[in-house]
Parts: structure tokens; sequence; C-alpha cells
């Protein structure tokens, strides 16, 4: 094979450190990093390593309507050790059937996404029928999604599915290792 010029090889470049890159974040978040770096001869200490999942400053994403004030939410939180300023709360309808799953896609900003029942119809979502189904089938490119249900296991959100939506989340788990 011929020389490139650089013109030939940067997309070339761009295509492959992007391609890298998800394969890298993909693999922290499922926890064979070490193999994934073990293949390109890069190795890390164990003491670079602080969180597998997410940023040291990520946030915990909800969506959906809530019917519960805010303050119960952050209290509901900070009983599981986790600061008001660690989640972000979208409810308003507008807002969640404008919403863009694309932000969410190979970020380390979230380490989760919390859902209750929300709008179906949703931009950018591709032939799914909602955002929960869009994520769950590309889960490797996703923050962890956990569903706040209730009793019955259905998608309203309540303080006790809430609780136990927290207690699944990779920041919460990370706390209490």
């Amino acid at each position: 094979m011929e020389k490139l010029s650089y013109s030939q090889l940067a997309p070339i470049i761009d295509e492959i450190t992007e391609k890298v890159t998800q394969e890298i974040i993909s693999a922290n978040r499922f926890g064979n990093l070490e193999e994934v770096l073990n293949k390109y001869n890069y190795q890390i200490s164990h003491k670079e390593v602080e969180s597998a999942y997410y940023s040291t400053n990520a946030k915990i994403l909800i969506l959906g309507e809530l019917n519960s004030k805010i303050n119960d939410i952050e209290n509901t939180f900070k009983k599981y050790g986790i600061s008001k300023d660690r989640i972000e709360i979208i409810t308003d309808y507008e807002k969640l059937t404008n919403f863009n799953p694309e932000k969410l896609r190979n970020t380390m900003r979230y380490s989760d996404i919390l859902v209750c029942a929300m709008p179906h119809k949703m931009k950018n979502i591709g032939n799914y029928p909602d955002l929960i189904s869009m994520i769950e089938h590309n889960q490797e490119e996703y923050p962890l999604l956990n569903r706040i249900t209730d009793e019955r296991g259905e998608l309203k959100f309540t303080i006790n599915g809430l609780r136990n939506a927290i207690e699944k989340t990779h920041m919460y788990n990370d706390l209490i290792e």
C-alpha cells in the first residue's frame, strides 16, 4: 500500500479514535476495562481508578412524571448519602418529548438514569417504541438504566420505588463498597 497524505489519513485516524473511545467507555461500564486496555498494551494502576462507570462529578438523571415534592426526593437521596447536586430531574412533558437521548450516549456525565412514567414518543429514538426500549437495547452505550415502579411493578413514581431504584444505581453501590 502506498503512503497516504495527511488529508487522506486524518478521517481514518478520527474513525479509529472514535471506535477505540467507545470500546473503552463500554468496557469501563461493564467491568472488562483491563482486558481492553491489555489489548492495546496499556495498563493503569489500581490507584488511578476511582469509579468504573462515570466521572467524579457525575449525576443521576431522573426522567418522568413525579408526583412528589422535589424536597422529598432530595431528602430520599440524602438518606442514601447522595447530595442534591448529584441529581438532575426532568419532569416537564414538553422537555421530555423534546429530550435528545443522544446527549446520554457514551457519556460519563451521568452514572445512572432513573425512569418512571413518561411520554412514549420522543425525538431521536429511531424505530424504538420509547426511550426505555432504546436504552435497554443499547445498554453498553448508555449509563445504567433503572425503573422507578410502584408495588405492582408499573412505571409510576413512588418514594418507595425511588428507594428501590437508588439501591440499584452504580453511584449508591460505589458509596457502600
